[in-house]
């Protein structure tokens, strides 16, 4: 199956980045953008997803990083905190 999609996470250090990554239904590429946290990342990357290091504080920033990592031309950009209803990304993606 061909990923049609890439969610990107712009994540300063937030735990609730897990509760997001969980309400993803959906076998899109998962990029996380984020300040330096090794921690955070070792645990990210344990369950597949793709860390990216920005600067703090600048969202423009953060996003054109994960624009730049993105492998698919379908790009949702979220934040942390985010938790996905059933089937709403599905629904992005077939706009």
């Amino acid at each position: 199956m061909t990923i049609k999609a890439s969610v990107v996470i712009r994540c300063k250090d937030d735990e609730h980045v897990f509760e997001c990554i969980e309400s993803i239904d959906n076998d899109v590429e998962v990029i996380v953008v984020m300040n330096k946290n090794d921690n955070l990342q070792k645990r990210l990357e344990s369950i597949g997803v793709i860390c990216k290091i920005s600067p703090p504080g600048n969202l423009s920033i953060v996003s054109n990083i994960g624009f730049d990592y993105a492998s698919t031309d379908k790009i949702i950009i979220t934040d942390s905190d985010t938790v996905f209803s059933p089937n709403c990304i599905q629904s992005m993606i077939d706009g």
